[in-house]
């Protein structure tokens, strides 16, 4: 059990593509890695791997956070006392894994590079809940993974042709399988193996952990072998690289073209490439798997509710706020915009929309003033656009109209010269409305909607200070 509670607002995170290819960007599998100070209930880990949506979340935590108990409750205490640097732990969007290759590899990258850990410039030990202990090391800008080796059996014969139907269009030549872990089907090219389309429902159907279609690597290519992973079971229709598969799919191919040294490429969208060399010992049979890793992604996850306060913005990054109309540029960064639409008749007097009401307009450059404090950025917008619109359409709906050329041309007229007075009362208005509010104490700039919508690109733009009336 742990030695303390660990309840934290916030974890890091990191994002790690594994087994790249050199030279290649957005290739090999990405992975998420979260460092902890001690276990989360199984349930929160899950739930993040779901949130990330990754095909893999990695979680480790460092020995001296259990103070020498066991890291793992029901793993017949396993780690217990030491000889280990990190526990680790895998999940998939859906669920727990035994092992996980890349997100291994991806979690040693953060290890080594971000957590600052020297481990005697050799290796660094994992402790996992059920594949033992797992050691990486870095080894001239690669890292390579010490893992069980898992030498797959022929698999019944009776069952091979649901394999079968799992692949259409391919001839399924061979099929093994270790255990109860991934089901291997033999193709009889490359070619096959890169244009093969799944039936994952079938593939869902399958005993088994995931689906590798592999075969024989074309001659001159720098590889020895070819392998997709498709695992539906999981959550994972097909993953980008799977280290795990070559605890398996390294002897298989050792065995069949009599090589214990062997490159593998996957041959999913983005493609991975993993060195293997294969130790068939009968005290410690082991497969060490060597990749490239490369971090994309370094930040933070809130497992609480995030404070206001947001990231720094990048060097050079321009502020997305438009420039202020009028007066000193307002405070930044803002919680939010607020954009306050006031009716003409509320704010100016019906009979003459000339005299603005003051008690209105105090209310109003007060609640825009406490918006400003608690740090909002408020556009102030007045109504009596309504008015010209309703002017203008009254010709079309009085009864009797003359529709001749000459009277609608007359009517246009006449509701080109109405458009133009109601467009100046309008303004008139705005500038009551602003002035108000520059009496009550209220920075705000005052211009045409279409010259605002010229300047800034379209309405709801801010202006300095505090409000705008337009």
């Amino acid at each position: 059990m742990p030695a303390a509670v660990y309840d934290p607002a916030s974890i890091p995170l990191y994002q790690v593509d594994a087994f790249t290819v050199p030279g290649t960007a957005f290739s090999g599998n990405p992975a998420a890695v979260c460092p902890l100070g001690g276990w989360l209930p199984t349930d929160v880990l899950q739930a993040v791997a779901a949130q990330l949506n990754l095909s893999e979340t990695v979680f480790v935590v460092p020995r001296a956070a259990f103070g020498g108990a066991a890291p793992f409750e029901d793993a017949d205490g396993a780690g217990a006392g030491g000889g280990w640097d990190y526990a680790i732990r895998w999940f998939t969007p859906t669920t727990e894994i035994d092992l996980c290759g890349h997100a291994t590899l991806a979690a040693a990258h953060v290890i080594f590079s971000e957590l600052g850990f020297g481990g005697g410039g050799v290796n660094v030990v994992l402790q996992s809940r059920r594949s033992g202990v797992l050691r990486v090391k870095p080894m001239q800008g690669r890292l390579q993974l010490d893992f069980p080796l898992q030498p797959p059996a022929p698999y019944p014969p009776a069952q091979v042709p649901a394999v079968g139907e799992a692949l259409p269009g391919v001839t399924v030549t061979a099929c093994w399988q270790h255990g109860a872990i991934d089901i291997i089907a033999v193709l009889d090219s490359e070619a096959a193996v890169r244009d093969v389309c799944p039936n994952l429902g079938r593939v869902k159907a399958l005993p088994c952990r995931g689906l590798i279609a592999t075969a024989r690597a074309d001659e001159g290519k720098g590889y020895d072998f070819v392998y997709r992973f498709f695992a539906p079971q999981l959550g994972i229709d097909e993953d980008p690289v799977t280290g795990s598969a070559c605890t398996q799919l390294a002897p298989l191919w050792a065995g069949v073209l009599g090589a214990p040294s062997l490159v593998g490429r996957q041959l999913s969208a983005r493609g991975g490439v993993l060195e293997m060399d294969v130790v068939e010992s009968t005290e410690r049979p082991r497969v060490f798997i060597a990749g490239s890793a490369r971090l994309v992604i370094r930040g933070e996850f809130f497992l609480t509710e995030a404070p206001p306060t947001p990231m720094p913005r990048p060097p050079n990054h321009a502020d997305p706020r438009p420039a202020p109309l009028a007066g000193p540029a307002p405070a930044g960064p803002f919680l939010g915009r607020v954009m306050l639409k006031l009716g003409g008749s509320l704010v100016t007097d019906k009979a003459s929309y000339c005299t603005a009401k003051p008690d209105v307009i105090a209310a109003v450059a007060a609640v825009v003033r406490r918006m400003v404090d608690d740090g909002y950025f408020v556009v102030v917008v007045h109504g009596a656009g309504s008015f010209g619109h309703i002017h203008a359409k009254q010709w079309d709906i009085a009864g009797g109209v003359d529709r001749t050329p000459a009277a609608t041309e007359e009517r246009r007229a006449s509701q080109r010269e109405a458009a133009v007075q109601v467009r100046r009362d309008v303004h008139a208005l705005g500038e009551l409305v602003a002035k108000g509010l520059r009496d009550a104490g209220v920075a705000v700039a005052h211009m045409p909607a279409a010259d605002w919508a010229t300047a800034h690109g379209g309405g709801g733009a801010a202006a300095g200070g505090g409000g705008t009336g337009e």
